[in-house]
């Protein structure tokens, strides 16, 4: 309970990482609700995804870009 409610992007990371994933490890994803901002790692080729680099994304700027992106390919 030492870490109950100061739990950041940062300190999940770490809690997220080996032992608690397994060698399988292919896939991580942190997400904030409060502001639809998601952070991931992808495995590599010889490493689980909890030792690869995290990349933020913004989920609402994320589907507006789509949206966009379908709008032009239409016209």
């Amino acid at each position: 309970m030492e870490n109950y409610g100061k739990i950041d992007v940062d300190k999940m990371i770490e809690i997220i990482k080996r032992p608690v994933a397994m060698k399988s490890n292919l896939h991580n994803a942190i997400f904030a609700p409060q502001t639809l901002d998601m952070w991931f790692a992808d495995a590599g080729k010889k490493t689980p995804a909890c030792d690869e680099t995290y990349y933020k994304v913004n989920l609402a700027e994320l589907i507006k870009f789509y949206r966009q992106f379908k709008a032009a390919s239409n016209n």
